[in-house]
């Protein structure tokens, strides 16, 4: 009888402790990290910005009794000039400086740290982060492990390893774009399994003096990248801007094809036709910031006549040339962020600006949504 109840003790301690694990995805210890969704995150909406060596967020003010709908908070972490902080989880960050990943958690305590090789460009997608790094495309895990990664080498006489400097993440799928050098290929990978990510999809662009800007998703039917052209003519040279859409079935190569901007310069002086798209403006959902004539505009995209139509919402005077870093979209708001200001836009209804933060000594480089909507 004794031995049975020990047997009986042993049993209910093991499934308690099997039951307290199960909390803990990935095998972490208890502590180590939360990892709790963010759909339903009840947290001010805000960003975090990092300029000048500095760190800092602007966040929804809760308090009623307070005038200014935001309020900006310093963020007391060690970073380099150019050095990148990005929002993990609830109240975690990851630092990207200095050829190396930290991660802090909401006390500002390092939970992990991993030595990199330069990093061109760093995605997160609660609970993994991607790295385009080492020409490949990489999986880490909460601690920053490495689960697996998709290399890319280019198999032709000259033997250009490619790398990445661009990423969305949609349904499973990380869309890539390459800017390195010709040819210029952009990817779809599956990270349906992190620790054995596959490559999907690739495709070669040809173009003169061709880049790759940016890239979303329009309609949840097309892949659409932004990409530009530069070449002379026989009295000047042309610059172009142009969208390809590509379906986000996998085993489609089929691309549409539009230009959307045209500057061609001339002895006898300069034509423009239509407007120009800031290459980092692109948000999801789909905002853009457009110049026409000298004068810039938020704008969304609709869907017309089998093309992609931009409609002009809120005329931005405050903007100048060449001032403009990105932008993020958290909750309701778009957070524009320039060298000298941040400005949040209200998209709930008739998009309208309701406020700004005058930053010009931060000198401002990066801008992240608190929560994002990956």
């Amino acid at each position: 009888m004794k031995i049975r109840y020990q047997l009986l003790f042993i049993t209910l301690s093991v499934s308690l402790l099997l039951i307290s694990c199960s909390n803990f995805p990935f095998g972490s210890n208890p502590g180590d990290f939360s990892l709790q969704g963010e759909e339903n995150d009840d947290r001010p909406a805000g960003v975090i910005l990092s300029g000048n060596g500095r760190i800092f967020k602007i966040v929804e003010n809760d308090n009623e009794d307070e005038r200014e709908p935001f309020i900006m908070e310093n963020v007391d972490l060690p970073l380099s000039e150019t050095g990148a902080v990005f929002p993990f989880g609830r109240g975690y960050l990851v630092i990207n400086d200095r050829n190396q990943l930290i991660l802090y958690n909401e006390q500002l305590e390092v939970v992990a740290t991993r030595k990199t090789k330069p990093i061109r460009t760093l995605k997160v997608s609660f609970p993994f982060i991607y790295t385009a790094s080492e020409s490949s495309f990489i999986a880490l895990d909460h601690n920053l492990k490495r689960l697996s990664r998709v290399k890319f080498v280019f198999p032709d006489i000259y033997g250009f390893e490619k790398n990445v400097h661009h990423i969305i993440i949609h349904d499973q799928v990380a869309y890539l774009l390459d800017n390195t050098v010709e040819p210029l290929l952009i990817f779809k990978v599956s990270i349906d399994n992190p620790r054995n990510m596959k490559l999907l999809w690739e495709y070669e662009y040809e173009g003169i003096n061709a880049k790759l800007l940016t890239q979303w998703v329009e309609q949840e039917k097309y892949w659409a990248v932004l990409e530009s052209q530069v070449f002379r003519t026989g009295d000047g040279h042309v610059f172009l801007q142009g969208i390809s859409l590509f379906p986000l079935d996998h085993t489609s190569t089929n691309r549409d094809y539009y230009e959307i901007y045209s500057e061609e310069h001339t002895f006898s002086g300069t034509k423009i036709k239509g407007s120009l798209v800031h290459t980092d403006s692109a948000t999801s959902p789909n905002w853009f910031i457009r110049e026409k004539s000298g004068r810039f505009y938020l704008s969304s995209t609709v869907w017309s006549m089998g093309k992609i139509v931009f409609k002009d919402e809120l005329e931005l005077e405050f903007l100048k040339s060449d001032q403009l870093i990105e932008m993020a979209v958290n909750k309701n708001n778009l957070f524009i962020a320039t060298t000298e200001m941040v400005t949040v836009i209200d998209l709930e209804y008739k998009p309208a600006v309701v406020y700004q933060a005058n930053l010009d000594h931060y000198q401002l480089k990066w801008i992240n949504p608190l929560q994002p909507l990956e």
